[in-house]
């Protein structure tokens, strides 16, 4: 194994051990100047409160109309996969487009201010997740996420779900693990990584995203420990990758959020401890940059 590897694999132990969270200590560093210095948690809004607490929330929003026409349009791709992307057409796509902008536009601003920065759709990715059988979770290959992990981003890196369809607990709904109760989890649970932990099943620690047709989820994905369900039959969702971003030329208006966008998605992944605080100064820079506007 290369030493770089090596390196982050005793760097998420110890973070593990000692903070709670499964992510370089770099980012464990980056987290919390940001929370210290930069997030806003004194903004009046509940949803965003409880995100800050919890690392989720359920939004206000339900999009169940607006989505009907897009539902029609989707056209599942490949055969016989765990994991189908539900394919748009161009039209159907710039449709999407204004519909989440528009929809958005009020959640997006209390983002903002929450993070004291410019909140940019990165992605907008549907797929379907099918059901799959002899999955032991630590035994079996998983199969879409399955197993339960974080995403190796800092929390400026966070996502949207939004169902589009009615999501029991019989159709593979999120599993996630309050953000304040990730210590707890990795005790009972015995985690060393995604394939190497005890299945625990606690409602006091874990939250099941459970919900109807059109209902938005907001998710810090890096922060929460999360897995997929296994749905019976399959479960279809919309998802937006989203980033806090210092930089405010970066308008959604004017990005195709239905391509990867790496290399926006990935200035959240600081390959290098430079990196790290580099990005912290770019946030700081914003940060004061708004606070004079706002005083002019």
């Amino acid at each position: 194994m290369p030493l770089h590897k090596i390196l982050n694999k005793i760097s998420i132990n110890l973070s593990i051990k000692f903070f709670g969270a499964r992510l370089p200590l770099s980012y464990v560093f980056f987290n919390t100047i940001f929370k210290w210095f930069i997030i806003n948690k004194n903004i009046n809004n509940e949803f965003i409160k409880k995100y800050y607490e919890d690392g989720f929330v359920k939004l206000d929003l339900n999009l169940a109309d607006e989505l009907d026409h897009i539902k029609e349009k989707m056209t599942p791709q490949g055969k016989n996969e765990k994991k189908q992307n539900l394919r748009l057409d161009e039209i159907t796509q710039n449709h999407l487009k204004k519909i989440l902008i528009k929809k958005f536009d009020k959640t997006f601003k209390d983002l903002e201010k929450y993070f004291n920065s410019n909140i940019v759709i990165a992605n907008v990715n549907l797929f379907r997740n099918h059901h799959a059988s002899n999955i032991v979770e630590g035994e079996s290959e998983q199969v879409y996420s399955n197993y339960y992990h974080n995403d190796g981003y800092v929390l400026t890196y966070f996502k949207i779900f939004i169902n589009l369809m009615d999501v029991g607990e019989k159709d593979g709904p999120l599993h996630i693990v309050y953000k304040k109760k990730t210590k707890v989890f990795f005790n009972e649970s015995k985690y060393k990584d995604r394939y190497n932990y005890i299945p625990v099943e606690n409602d006091k620690l874990i939250y099941k995203n459970t919900g109807k047709y059109g209902e938005c989820f907001l998710f810090s994905t890096p922060e929460c420990i999360h897995k997929a369900g296994i749905p019976d039959n399959f479960r279809d969702i919309l998802q937006l990758t989203l980033i806090a971003s210092p930089d405010s030329k970066i308008k959604n208006e004017n990005l195709n959020i239905f391509r990867d966008n790496s290399n926006l998605i990935f200035t959240t992944k600081p390959y290098t401890v430079m990196k790290v605080f580099n990005l912290l100064i770019k946030h700081f820079d914003f940060r004061k940059k708004s606070l004079l506007r706002s005083q002019n």
